[in-house]
């Protein structure tokens, strides 16, 4: 699992492990299709080395709260 940031103004993505990630898609009643995408030429995913098939959790840290959002990397 890795969690890390190309710079601190970039959220801190960690790629999920297979049960994580089939955990989070249940509660969420999605398939991993259904969730907004990142492309693997994306910068942040080439740095923390995402493959197509991944589901990235990218925190955001907004006014002292934060938030969670998955990503579902794809070839491009």
């Amino acid at each position: 699992m890795v969690k890390e940031s190309i710079n601190e103004y970039v959220p801190i993505h960690t790629i999920l492990s297979a049960e994580q990630a089939k955990k989070i898609l249940e509660k969420l009643s999605l398939k991993a299709e259904n969730l907004p995408k990142l492309l693997s030429s994306d910068p942040q995913a080439i740095y923390i080395k995402a493959q197509p098939g991944d589901i990235v959790e990218v925190k955001r840290n907004d006014y002292g709260k934060e938030y969670l959002y998955y990503r579902f990397v794809i070839e491009g």
